[in-house]
């Protein structure tokens, strides 16, 4: 006859051998997740968000938009889109985003603050995604980042598009370096060619 310690022991290793597969899927979905966060850093820049304090002179920067299209390219937890949207109401917000994390948490807090429709959080590769559309694009990113996107700038921005890039420059561009009270440089750049067709 067994004990009744026996008992409860081998009701523990039934449940727990039960749940190998919960592990798994877990361990899969967090795998994933970190994963997707790593691959961000090393394709475009590693989750990195704007200083507050910021927020005012990209405001300023996108000066003489209204309307149109904006896309945040690498939009991390969407914080620029957010202010954009509140400054620009009649602007379309898209942002990329390929870490999951960044994507989720954008998705929340734009969902929280009421501002899902305006701002669009699409959780996909930019460097696979037309700009075609695009009256302005907002990036934070590597100057790596910068180099592979500047000719698919000048393949795909219609002329007359703002470029904002915060700190760093897009070597090659003509552009004004916006710098006040603050150590991090924005640059704003106005396409003023035609597309390059391909």
């Amino acid at each position: 006859m067994k004990s009744e310690f026996e008992g409860q022991v081998s009701i523990v290793i039934y449940f727990v051998s039960g749940l190998d597969w919960i592990f798994i899927v877990f361990g899969g979905i967090l795998f994933f997740i970190l994963f997707t966060h790593g691959y961000a850093g090393i394709i475009a820049a590693s989750w990195v968000p704007t200083w507050g304090k910021d927020y005012g002179r990209i405001i300023k920067a996108f000066e003489g938009l209204q309307e149109g299209t904006v896309i945040d390219l690498g939009c991390g937890g969407g914080g620029v889109m957010r202010v954009l949207a509140r400054e620009y109401p009649k602007a379309r917000i898209i942002g990329y985003e390929i870490s999951v994390p960044a994507w989720l948490i954008a998705q929340l807090l734009n969902g929280l603050l009421g501002l899902r429709r305006r701002c669009e959080v699409r959780w996909q590769n930019f460097y696979n995604v037309s700009l075609r559309d695009a009256d302005a694009v907002y990036c934070f990113l590597t100057p790596m980042a910068m180099k592979k996107l500047k000719p698919k700038f000048e393949r795909e921005l219609k002329p007359s598009t703002i470029v904002i890039s915060y700190a760093f420059q897009i070597h090659g561009w003509e552009g004004e370096r916006l710098v006040q009270d603050s150590s991090v440089p924005i640059f704003r750049y106005i396409l003023k060619y035609q597309r390059i067709s391909k």
